[in-house]
């Protein structure tokens, strides 16, 4: 996941790195990592749902660990 950021970003990524604010990340490149990551895991991981259940405040320090964070519990299995 930080790997797919990077190269939307342009260099490394860490967990704590600001979506915004560190990487630069605009609506368009979100929109970009939203499609990769449709085509890697399938309807599953829903960025845009994701990202539209946050609040403003949220949104602006959205980090890519917590974007990691996001896509790792939606892949993760049910516990039955």
């Amino acid at each position: 996941m930080l790997d797919a950021l990077g190269r939307l970003a342009g260099g490394p990524v860490a967990a704590d790195d600001r979506m915004e604010a560190d990487l630069g990340l605009d609506s368009l490149e979100l929109a970009t990592l939203a499609a990769m990551l449709r085509e890697r895991f399938g309807d599953q991981v829903d960025l845009p749902g994701f990202l539209a259940g946050l609040d403003l405040d949220q949104l602006i320090e959205l980090t890519a660990g917590q974007l990691a964070g996001y896509v790792a519990s939606t892949l993760a299995p049910v516990n039955r």
